[in-house]
């Protein structure tokens, strides 16, 4: 009996030495709660807790950088919603705001290019390629709209018409562009030896070479005709 008494007591003193380590939890507990409940949890178009006081952010500090406006963001390969990194390929790098964000946006400036061909580079390239094909697609396509196509002012507009529905504008920038720089060369070679042919054998080669070929496979394959047919 007595030894279950004085087990009794050596438990209730043991509860009893708990109850000021109980007593600090519940204290830490009602000072800290203001402060949980007042933060705001989401992080605003900067990457910070817009909602807090003070504002501030818990991103490390190769991850933020200024912002236009003065304060701190998330960089935009970091996933900020920042107007900042909205369109920052088209915008024009030679200003300050630009120079800012130069250093993490390895896109291509398309500074000088009409927003419709700036749209068309985009469509050509989209994001979904991931940033390696992506950039290296842009880079490609810029270059392109930058060199421009040879000159179909020497052509008829019957031609005109037949190089453009060879190389539609869905090819992107560069394969059309080169695309109608190589039918524009083969119009101006134009085919040889078809006068001197029958009109039997001119209907033959046309029906064989169809000019739905496009102008260089088309004047390709009547060159290659006319030369059976001559025997040479």
């Amino acid at each position: 009996m007595r030894n279950y008494h004085a087990g009794y007591i050596d438990g209730e003193a043991k509860v009893l030495s708990k109850r000021p380590v109980l007593y600090i939890c519940a204290l830490l507990l009602v000072y800290i709660s203001p402060f949980a409940l007042s933060h705001s949890g989401g992080l605003d178009a900067n990457g910070c807790h817009g909602g807090s006081k003070p504002y501030h952010c818990h991103r490390s500090p190769g991850e933020m950088v200024k912002s236009l406006s003065g304060q701190n963001r998330l960089r935009c390969s970091a996933g900020s919603r920042s107007q900042d990194c909205i369109g920052t390929s088209s915008r024009s790098l030679s200003s300050g705001a630009d120079t800012l964000l130069q250093p993490e946006s390895p896109l291509p400036s398309m500074e000088g290019l009409s927003r419709s061909d700036q749209d068309w580079v985009r469509r050509t390239c989209p994001s979904q390629l991931g940033p390696s094909l992506t950039i290296s697609c842009m880079n490609r396509e810029v270059g392109a709209l930058r060199g421009g196509v040879s000159s179909m002012d020497d052509l008829s507009k019957s031609n005109q018409d037949w190089v453009r529905r060879t190389c539609p504008s869905q090819l992107g920038p560069s394969l059309m562009f080169s695309c109608m720089n190589r039918e524009i060369k083969a119009l101006r070679n134009g085919v040889s030896g078809l006068a001197g042919l029958s009109k039997s054998n001119q209907d033959w080669i046309r029906r064989s070479c169809p000019s739905q070929l496009g102008p260089s496979l088309t004047i390709s394959c009547m060159n290659r005709e006319i030369r059976a047919l001559r025997g040479y």
